[in-house]
Formats: structure tokens, C-alpha cells, sequence
């Protein structure tokens, strides 16, 4: 017990701190301004947010080593694409999607762990294989089979995020530069034959976000609802509880999808600040534990949470501020849902568990790295 209550003490308070924080103020706004003594929803999150830092903490104390091992992601991997086939197979259609599977009085969301497991599993593939064009696309093929798979839910936005933990482990793997481009071309030659097979829904959200003005009452009310509770907030909000545009109905999923716009509506602008400023730091704390990994595997694998985490918050971001289209993302840590939430912790686990190791002030190249 002494030796745990030591590894919490010594951990990267500076990394932990600002999660936490950010999972108070996100459960704060979730409660309703009418909110009755026992609210489902606030005893749901209340639980998930005390079992995702009870997570955190535990990763002070737990070897990861497990994971550093071939075969560990492999199945992870296998595993997890097997629960994103059963999910189209069997898995009820909620909101027009099969994304969850219902357990007694909560839906988990696979993908939200898929993420996880896609990390892992590039990492480990890019610590002994980079050099080559055919590596580079076997790691695109594996990327790309759990973006079929999701993208088949469908889930447009946990897509696009799988593509960016993939873009960003790849840039610091020592991939050679000419085969990014050649993938870039590639890249783009299929998204505009992909957007042919996007959805009718999904297409009127884009166009929506082109032409805002024309879609207010249709694919572009929620947008337009979200900006202007960002505005109404002006520079110190209305007061926790007092956002009108959340707790009259007005902007629709403010707890998850848009709970950046219902914080900016009662905490204002030097909230605002004061929220980006702890993901900035979380930021910083990310990056520092990636230059100090000991091997390549910890060095990617923190990058590619760090591309997890800060993908989630751009698209979140600028979804409610109107600079993106409108798709279903949650703010890390702070939108309402126990999947994002315990995927989140355990990546935050993960990078505790491999700053136990670290070599303080290394400066090594990432791609001189390999599994000690």
C-alpha cells in the first residue's frame, strides 16, 4: 500500500491535475438548472468520472509492460475489429446508427477503445517497420479497416479521428517524406470518390456549413444555437446552471456533442481561456513524456494519444463554433458518456505507467528508438 500511495505522490501531477479539473467543470455543466436531488444522468456521469480518475491514479502504480509485446496489440486489435462487425450484425439502431451496444442501463460505445487499441497496435508496427512504401501501407490498411467499419455505423467523426491518430504517429515514425506526399495525393483522390457513399444526413450538414444562412431551420439549426450560446457568454458567462440556450431546449445534445458551447454559455470568454489553457497544458505534459520514452513504442504511443485527445478537441471545437461541419464528437474529459471517458483514462493510465520508466532529458531522434 506504501508502495502505491508513493507512485501517486510522485506522478506527473501537472499532467494529472488539469484532467481532473477538466472532469469537474464538464460534470458542472451537465447538471441542469432544474436538476431534482437524484438525476439519472448526473448519478451516471458522477460514477463514470469517479471510475475514470480512480483509473488515472491506478496508472501511477501499474507496469504496462504487458503491452510492449508483439502479440498483446495483435490481439487487441483482432479483438476489437470482431466487436466493430458484431456491432453492425447485432447491435440495435439508436439515432440512426449502430454505435452502442445497450448493457442494463448504459450503451458502450466500442470505437471509443478502438482508438485506443489503433494506437497501440501502430506503435508496436512502427518500431521495427517504417522505412519502406509497403509498411506505410499495411499501417494505412490496418487504420483503414477499422475506418470501414466505423464509417459503416455510420460514425463520420470517430472516422475522421481514426485517421488522425494514424496521421499523427506517422509523421514523427521516420516515414520518409515523399511516401507522406504520394499518400497525401492518394488521400485525397479517395475522400472525393468516398463522397459519393457518405450519407444524404451527412451531406447536408457539410453543405450546411458552406452555406449557413440558407439551413438555419434544418441542418444548420444546431450550429447556429451553439455560436449563439458561445456569444451570449460575452467575457464572464451567465453563472453555472444559467445557460438559457442549454436548459430551455434550445441547443440540442449540450451535455456531449456541443457541452462546449452550454461551458462557454455560463463561464464566458476568460473560461473559455481558462479551459484551453488546461488542455494546453495536458498538451505540453503529453509531449514531454513522449521525448523522454525510453523506447520508440512509448515515445509513439503517447504521441498518438496526444493526436487522439487534441483531434477530439479541435473537430469538438470547431464544430460548435461553426469553422467545421457539423458531426458527432465529444470534448475529452467533459462531454456526458462513460466510453470516451474510461478510454480517455485509461490513455492518460497508459502514459503515467510508461513516465515510471522514462529517461529524464532525452533528446533521442524517435526514429533511432527501439523496444529496450
Amino acid at each position: 500500500m506504501e508502495d502505491v500511495l508513493s507512485s501517486v505522490r510522485r506522478a506527473d501531477w501537472l499532467l494529472i491535475a488539469p484532467v481532473f479539473l477538466i472532469m469537474v467543470v464538464g460534470l458542472i455543466t451537465n447538471i441542469p438548472v432544474d436538476a431534482v436531488a437524484v438525476n439519472s444522468l448526473i448519478v451516471k456521469q458522477t460514477v463514470f468520472v469517479l471510475i475514470a480518475m480512480a483509473i488515472i491514479l491506478a496508472g501511477t502504480a501499474v507496469d504496462y509492460a504487458i503491452l510492449r509485446g508483439p502479440l498483446v496489440p495483435l490481439l487487441l486489435y483482432s479483438a476489437s475489429a470482431a466487436v466493430l462487425v458484431s456491432l453492425l450484425l447485432f447491435a440495435p439502431e439508436i439515432n440512426g446508427a449502430k454505435s452502442w451496444f445497450p448493457i442494463g442501463p448504459i450503451a458502450v460505445q466500442p470505437v471509443d477503445f478502438a482508438k485506443l487499441v489503433l494506437i497501440l497496435t501502430l506503435a508496436r508496427f512502427f518500431v521495427i517497420r517504417h522505412t519502406h512504401l509497403r509498411h506505410v501501407i499495411i499501417s494505412l490498411i490496418l487504420t483503414g479497416t477499422l475506418f470501414l467499419l466505423v464509417f459503416a455505423q455510420p460514425d463520420l467523426g470517430s472516422s475522421v479521428i481514426l485517421i488522425a491518430i494514424w496521421i499523427g504517429i506517422i509523421f514523427v515514425s521516420g516515414v520518409s517524406r515523399r511516401h507522406i506526399m504520394w499518400l497525401a495525393v492518394a488521400a485525397t483522390f479517395v475522400a472525393l470518390v468516398g463522397w459519393q457513399f457518405i450519407p444524404e444526413y451527412q451531406k447536408d450538414r457539410v453543405l450546411a456549413f458552406i452555406e449557413p444562412l440558407e439551413n438555419l431551420e434544418s441542418a444548420g439549426y444546431t450550429t447556429n444555437q451553439a455560436k449563439i450560446a458561445i456569444g451570449s457568454g460575452m467575457l464572464f458567462g451567465k453563472g453555472i446552471g444559467e445557460g438559457t440556450q442549454a436548459n430551455m431546449g434550445f441547443l440540442p445534445l449540450y451535455e456531449s456533442d456541443f457541452v462546449f458551447a452550454a461551458f462557454a454559455e455560463e463561464w464566458g470568454f476568460f473560461g473559455v481561456m481558462l479551459l484551453l489553457l488546461s488542455y494546453g497544458i495536458i498538451g505540453w505534459r503529453l509531449l514531454v513524456h513522449a521525448r523522454q520514452g525510453r523506447t520508440s513504442f512509448e515515445a509513439l504511443t503517447i504521441v498518438g494519444i496526444f493526436a487522439l485527445i487534441f483531434s477530439h478537441m479541435a473537430v469538438h471545437v470547431g464544430v460548435n463554433t461553426g469553422t467545421l461541419p457539423v458531426t458527432g464528437i465529444t470534448l475529452p474529459f467533459m462531454s456526458y458518456g462513460g466510453s470516451h471517458l474510461i478510454a480517455e483514462a485509461i490513455a492518460i493510465a497508459l502514459v503515467l505507467s510508461m513516465a515510471r520508466r522514462q529517461l529524464p532529458g532525452t533528446s533521442a531522434e524517435l526514429s533511432r528508438r527501439r523496444i529496450a
